[in-house]
């Protein structure tokens, strides 16, 4: 998931923008706009899908509940990008770019879901489920690895949004836990293994570790939607 691309074209997108005229409060609706509209293709993408598999027993039920699932993640993960301490103000922490910002988060990571399931039926459930089993578990512990790294790290470390920062790390893990266990739980159901079950589970995994890794990585300087992801060096 190419979340960090997001963060390196706002300010080349709030410039274009800026010389033709429009103000931030329209940039950052465009953003939004857009966001949505990619959206309604994974939507439409999940209504597709749950025709296809109609004949499956739970599959429709269990998609759009992976669905939901996935839209609380990604309003969670825009919370441990931009913590708000309580009463605090955000637009004094990220100024006005953050809702440009945002935007172009969500829609990168839309994309990434449409990917998916664009994907959903190309892969197959062929392998070990003992094998599959144990490079999940090499999967998990890594991410395991990188979440502890990310909490004990500047983002958690700083006085202002210090302590927000891992609730909302926390709070993320948790939703985002909650979207991959379903989501592999009906990827396996179309394939009808366990090894299919067990291979989502791993791409998604992985796919989590490289996100907090951009907090350990460190965003480039100058990147106006780094957010609580400290700058290198």
């Amino acid at each position: 998931m190419k979340v960090k691309a997001a963060s390196l074209i706002c300010l080349a997108f709030f410039c274009t923008a800026q010389a033709h005229g429009q103000t931030q409060l329209e940039i950052n609706q465009d953003a939004g706009n857009k966001a949505d509209a990619v959206k309604k293709k994974t939507i439409k993408c999940v209504r597709t899908l749950s025709t296809k598999y109609s004949k499956v027993k739970g599959f429709k039920t269990k998609m759009d509940e992976a669905q939901e699932l996935y839209d609380n993640y990604i309003a969670a993960h825009i919370k441990e990008r931009f913590p708000v301490p309580k009463g605090g103000d955000d637009r004094e922490l990220y100024g006005s770019i953050e809702g440009l910002c945002i935007g172009n988060i969500r829609e990168d990571m839309y994309n990434a879901r449409l990917q998916e399931l664009n994907d959903w039926s190309k892969a197959t459930g062929k392998g070990d489920v003992a094998s599959l089993q144990k490079e999940y578990e090499k999967a998990d512990k890594k991410l395991n690895e990188m979440y502890v790294k990310v909490k004990t790290g500047p983002a958690a470390r700083d006085k202002k949004t210090g302590p927000t920062f891992k609730k909302n790390l926390t709070d993320a893990e948790v939703t985002w836990i909650a979207f991959r266990n379903t989501d592999s739980e009906v990827y396996g159901l179309s394939g009808g293994s366990e090894a299919f079950k067990l291979k989502k589970m791993i791409e998604l995994t992985n796919n989590r570790t490289k996100q907090l890794k951009e907090w350990e990585d460190g965003a480039q300087e100058g990147d106006t939607c780094s957010g609580s992801i400290p700058f290198k060096g």
